[in-house]
């Protein structure tokens, strides 16, 4: 159950990670986009 639930917390630790290095991205491609057009 303790291990079980201590897997849990990660993958959403590693989900909130991934998200924000996406949100990252995302910010530099809409910083680029301006100056390509």
């Amino acid at each position: 159950m303790c291990l079980k639930f201590i897997g849990e917390l990660e993958i959403i630790v590693l989900i909130m990670i991934a998200v924000e290095k996406i949100r990252n991205v995302g910010g530099r491609i809409a910083s680029y986009t301006p100056s390509l057009n």
